[in-house]
């Protein structure tokens, strides 16, 4: 019965970030996230067409929802380990999206927390799990949590950015060597993670994608703060975070694994 409980609140929970980001586009609860995006204009924020990477995050994880309430595998062990953190995921990303759009910058950092450590368990789990996954479960499991964790990656340190710049908090440093700082942590942490789950494609191409549309942001030459330092150290980072699945070919790169290394979504 506990189990079945998990199931349903997942899903609906799932449903409900959908409907919650569609109405945050919206006036009817605040302004368009986008319009309050721009009022706190900084270095690290990707460009527009980024967050484009909501559409499959948003419909996988619904696929996901039903998946885990209607599969024969609904009892499995691996969705036994994952437990309630996918439907925490889902819950604090709509409480994201609501606390952001009231410009709410400083809260938004804490519920953006609680997104990334519960994708982050997620993650852990999976990848810690012991018997090897169908083909449903590789990329329907791991490649969604997968793809949502590299997002918010990116997505937290333009939620740091904004925050420091509505705080008009620079710690001493410009604005400029502050974001450089923020891109080199998320190429040595994106790398790291994509090294940690076993050369995961899915999760180094949603960090790639956030910190390409930053770079297209900054080259753009659309901003009055466009930078092309921070735009070329996007570029940089986006590069290395791409190629990192591919090193993890390399023999003093393999993690051990109870079954033959493959590249993995």
């Amino acid at each position: 019965m506990a189990s079945r409980i998990r199931q349903v609140v997942t899903l609906l929970l799932a449903i409900a970030m959908v409907g919650v980001a569609a109405l945050v586009q919206t006036d009817l609860t605040g302004p368009p996230l986008r319009a309050v995006s721009s009022h706190y204009p900084t270095y690290v924020v990707p460009a527009g067409y980024a967050f484009s990477m909501w559409a499959p995050i948003l419909l996988l994880s619904v696929a996901f929802g039903f998946y885990q309430l209607v599969s024969p595998r609904r009892e499995s062990t691996l969705l036994e380990r994952t437990g309630w953190a996918p439907a925490s995921a889902f819950l604090a990303t709509s409480v994201w999206m609501l606390v952001f759009q009231q410009s709410w910058l400083l809260p938004s950092v804490l519920v953006m927390s609680w997104l990334l450590a519960s994708l982050a368990f997620v993650i852990v789990r999976i990848r810690n799990h012991p018997l090897p996954l169908d083909a449903t479960e590789r990329w329907l499991v791991r490649g969604t949590f997968s793809l949502f964790l590299g997002w918010i990656t990116v997505a937290t340190v333009a939620n740091v950015g904004q925050t420091l710049v509505a705080l008009q908090w620079n710690g001493g440093l410009s604005r400029e060597s502050w974001s450089v700082a923020l891109l080199a942590l998320t190429a040595v942490a994106g790398s790291a993670v994509t090294v940690y789950t076993r050369g995961s494609l899915a999760y180094a191409a949603g960090v790639t994608w956030g910190l390409t549309g930053i770079a297209v942001h900054q080259l753009g030459w659309r901003l009055p703060s466009s930078s092309l330092a921070v735009g070329a150290v996007a570029v940089a980072a986006a590069l290395i975070v791409a190629v990192t699945p591919a090193l993890t070919r390399l023999p003093g790169l393999r993690a051990p694994y109870p079954h033959p290394i493959r590249f993995t979504p």
